[in-house]
């Protein structure tokens, strides 16, 4: 655990500093009040994946479902369609400091 706050915490560090980015990755979901609460409980199977990343979700009530990925400087990197964490998670995994977050996760957890 101490690693990944530690790998969380430089890739947001190097992002705010530089860029004046955030802190975090931000997902947020649009969708009406029932897909809204079914992609909560999609995401349950994947809270420890998405605070390994340093992943903040946000719901918002909105007539189209849609699921939006920003990095840590604020950009929007992705956006679907459908209810599929995985090809986020692995979207962060090859971003530049998805890869220095995930070689610190793979050599010390």
């Amino acid at each position: 655990m101490y690693y990944t706050k530690l790998a969380c915490t430089l890739g947001s560090y190097l992002c705010v500093r530089q860029n004046g980015g955030s802190n975090y990755r931000e997902i947020i979901v649009y969708g009406n009040k029932k897909e809204l609460e079914t992609f909560k409980n999609y995401v349950k199977k994947y809270t420890s994946e998405l605070e390994k990343r340093n992943v903040k979700i946000t719901y918002k009530e909105s007539g189209n479902f849609k699921v939006e990925l920003y990095g840590y400087d604020t950009e929007l990197k992705k956006t679907i369609y459908k209810s599929d964490l995985e090809e986020l998670l692995d979207l962060i995994d090859k971003m530049p400091m998805g890869q220095i977050e995930k070689n610190i996760r793979d050599k010390f957890l």
